[in-house]
């Protein structure tokens, strides 16, 4: 069980708590959490928690932020167990999860378990994660592989250019550790029951732009990860929503540039497919959500054009 940190002592705690409230015997698992760095308390508060725990738990601490590829590395080559499973300290696992991780091994080597939010957003652009199936994006949130697999591709990409560009937040080292995995014939499975909960991390609409612009590292993504590449929609969209945004702005830039309004039409779809998006943000009316959503859209359009040209694969 590995778990990196950085900067968060106040979650620490809780999760070591639902850890310890595992239905699988404390025996059969350990659990390794590595400080990243941190600047905070964090440590101090990580090695009380260890050292008031019944689990066979360590307590690793980086000198230095190597990102959360580096930390997991870290934390996986001061573990022995045959298998490896990954959660994050913004996550809450029910008891039942690492039992019902570990049950599909008997005939997967790659196990991806299910993440719901934790209770309900607080703000209007707080932000979680939810899977309910199997996804291209193998999110370290929920994840399980054999060591050995793990093992065969040099673990998580610490240099990658796309998993640690510099400026940038690391970005999608998971994606490329599950795609080199299943690429050397790993078999993959889905527990619906291994459940984790995420919680709501606090966010501004600022925030909710600033993850736009990450959309840029995709198109390096879909190059190097087959699972991903063969995920998008008609394998040139991300999402089918990016791809009405983009269909959105050809047609009203033809109203407006031919003079004929009705070629705006094209807006339809990503009107339709944002519009309850924007009435669940509450707060404003949802034309004003509405808005705000086309401008993050439009920086994630920009993000992926730009990024598409510098990787030299298109995916918008």
């Amino acid at each position: 069980m590995h778990v990196p940190t950085y900067g968060r002592s106040g979650f620490l705690l809780t999760l070591v708590e639902r850890l310890e409230a595992q239905t699988l015997a404390k025996e059969r698992f350990e659990v390794v959490v590595v400080d990243n760095g941190s600047t905070d308390d964090t440590w101090s508060c990580l090695l009380d928690v260890v050292d008031r725990s019944p689990l066979r738990i360590v307590a690793l601490r980086l000198p230095v932020n190597r990102g959360p590829a580096g930390a997991r590395n870290a934390a996986v080559a001061a573990s022995r167990a045959p298998l490896l499973a990954f959660t994050d300290d913004d996550c809450l696992p029910e008891p039942g999860w690492l039992a019902a991780l570990l049950a599909p091994f008997a005939h997967a080597d790659v196990v991806q378990g299910r993440t719901e939010p934790d209770h309900v957003a607080t703000g209007v652009w707080d932000r979680t994660i939810r899977i309910v199936s199997p996804t291209p994006l193998f999110e370290t949130c929920n994840i399980a592989y054999r060591r050995r697999d793990v093992a065969a591709v040099g673990g998580f990409d610490e240099a990658s250019t796309i998993a640690a560009g510099p400026g940038r937040r690391a970005f999608g080292e998971d994606v490329l550790l599950g795609a080199a995995v299943i690429a050397g014939g790993a078999r993959r499975a889905f527990a619906d029951d291994a459940v984790v909960r995420h919680r709501y991390l606090p966010g501004s609409y600022l925030d909710h732009v600033r993850g736009m612009r990450n959309l840029a590292g995709f198109p390096a993504l879909a190059r190097h990860a087959p699972p991903l590449a063969e995920a998008l929609w008609c394998r040139m969209f991300l999402t089918r929503r990016t791809a009405a945004f983009d269909l959105a702005v050809v047609g009203v830039t033809a109203a407006v540039w031919l003079r004929r309004p009705l070629l705006a039409a094209g807006a339809v779809p990503w009107v339709r497919a944002t519009l309850p998006m924007a009435r669940e943000r509450g707060g404003r009316s949802p034309l004003v959500r509405l808005v705000q959503l086309g401008v993050a859209d439009a920086v994630g359009a920009a993000a992926l054009v730009t990024g598409s040209i510098r990787h030299r694969r298109p995916v918008l």
